[in-house]
């Protein structure tokens, strides 16, 4: 996979450039032509192979999981099928987030990048806006996994129990813990 991505990306060596301005150096590109292959390219590649093979990846999962529960004969088939049940909504509810974050990001790109040298300051408003929810896509798979089903659910109430009650105690045992106070300059009580 390393292999992949690396021979994916090794173009934007070859075609940036680093532009000198009185103010900084910006990596830039400069050819109108390239920057529309890479926004077919990015599309590509953020926006439709990453659903594309969290959809295969998981569905092959999905039928090994039940392949093999059919091999080992459990005793507790609910407890597993209700498990089964819970992966199956995280990951719906993970690819559908996905869609919807990259999608209209995809979209903005594509029309945004046809329109250079100058698209209309309603195009880079929408734009910029897509990239804000291109970019909350990242922090999304922690909501999903701890709101998306109960048993993660469960598991952040018990972790978020479990923190509230070590600041308590810590709270409690430095509260209780002997003190010195000065009595005078020289003098020290023990209280």
């Amino acid at each position: 996979m390393t292999v992949l991505v690396f021979a994916a990306y090794c173009h934007i060596p070859i075609w940036y450039l680093l532009v000198s301005y009185p103010t900084g150096s910006v990596c830039t590109v400069v050819n109108f032509t390239y920057i529309r292959i890479y926004a077919v390219f990015l599309v590509i590649f953020l926006g439709f192979m990453p659903p594309c093979l969290m959809i295969v990846l998981c569905s092959i999962t999905f039928v090994f999981l039940r392949q093999r529960r059919r091999q080992i004969m459990p005793t507790n088939q609910t407890r597993l099928r209700q498990r089964d049940n819970q992966l199956l909504k995280m990951f719906f509810l993970y690819v559908a987030c996905h869609l919807i974050c990259t999608i209209p990001f995809s979209i903005a790109l594509v029309i945004t990048v046809y329109h250079l040298p100058t698209p209309s300051a309603t195009e880079m408003l929408l734009f910029r806006l897509f990239v804000l929810v291109f970019n909350i896509n990242f922090s999304t798979s922690f909501y999903i996994y701890t709101l998306g089903t109960p048993f993660y659910r469960h598991e952040l109430c018990r972790l978020i129990k479990d923190i509230y009650n070590r600041l308590n105690r810590m709270i409690y045992n430095n509260n209780n813990q002997p003190r010195l106070q000065v009595v005078d300059n020289l003098h020290f009580k023990r209280t």
